[in-house]
């Protein structure tokens, strides 16, 4: 029997980080916006398939949750720098605005989410909950990633 998908966001991210090989933790941790859009077709969709997000609602809630504070942020960050254009603070609350009030979105969207904040977590240097218990008990050397190849989280998909 295949296990449950992730019903939050913080589920999915361990899942995921979980399941990586050495190769996809490289590429998420080096992606850049254009790296990870072009991904939508590839680990974004093991993403959908694996966590079974066309209908999660629950994942889909969370993870709009999640974007809410990022979003206000950046539309604060946008507005400062259109400074006194009016047009330009108006097409920034209307890219960004919706982000505040959806109470989800759609699965596209969560996975796109979900491997940004992978990459920007493996680019913090952060090791996800599992290696960092096992680092802790000694069972395995600080740093060492999972072995190359076909991770668990892409067979399950």
């Amino acid at each position: 029997m295949a296990p449950s998908p992730p019903r939050t966001f913080a589920e999915a991210v361990e899942s995921l980080l979980s399941s990586l090989s050495t190769e996809q933790r490289a590429l998420l941790q080096s992606a850049g916006e254009p790296e990870l859009i072009d991904l939508h077709f590839t680990l974004g969709m093991a993403v959908r398939n694996a966590m079974r997000v066309w209908d999660n609602d629950e994942l889909l809630r969370s993870v709009a949750d999640e974007m809410r504070p990022i979003a206000a942020a950046e539309i604060r960050r946008l507005t400062a720098l259109a400074g006194s254009n009016p047009k330009a603070a108006e097409d920034i609350q209307l890219v960004f605005g919706r982000f505040l009030t959806q109470a989800s979105v759609c699965p596209d969207t969560a996975s796109a989410f979900i491997l940004s904040q992978v990459g920007q977590r493996l680019r913090d240097g952060r090791p996800d909950e599992e290696e960092q218990m096992l680092e802790d008990r000694g069972t395995i050397q600080p740093s060492r990633r999972r072995k190359a190849g076909t991770s668990d989280f892409l067979r399950a998909a």
